[in-house]
């Protein structure tokens, strides 16, 4: 990766500034506007959960100009409990929705989570890859 790297803490007061600068990274990497979009809702859902479920934690984000912008969220908290769903809900679900959403939002995401925390690295390439 780039050395255009940057850690920020994240907190509830840090989130909007900390979408800002994810946007900004992924539209400064070369991302066209609607995987902008994508993206900074997949990692909005990644910084909302380090809040809800373990009271915030930081973010660090890497761009490698024309090629990818790569964010990890990362928390102490309890981690995801085993057997959280990664599929869609039904519709008539309350919630459950956001690592659906980080899967399907952007190009690649991997997630390390355990007692002592989550970290879950959220990329976006330049070019979307080629299905099929």
């Amino acid at each position: 990766m780039n050395p255009m790297a940057s850690a920020r803490q994240l907190t509830l007061e840090s989130l909007s500034a900390l979408r800002a600068l994810v946007s900004d990274a992924a539209g400064g990497a070369g991302v066209d506007a609607e995987r902008v979009a994508h993206f900074a809702v997949a990692v909005d859902e990644a910084m909302t959960n380090a809040i809800r479920y373990a009271g915030g934690g930081h973010i660090s984000i890497s761009v490698d100009p024309g090629e990818s912008v790569t964010v990890e969220v990362a928390d102490h908290g309890p981690g995801i409990p085993p057997g959280t769903p990664v599929e869609l809900p039904p519709p008539e679900s309350v919630g459950g929705r956001g690592l659906w959403l980080m899967r399907t939002l952007c190009d690649r995401l991997d997630i390390d989570t355990g007692p002592g925390g989550t970290t879950a690295r959220l990329t976006m390439l330049v070019s979307p890859p080629r299905h099929g």
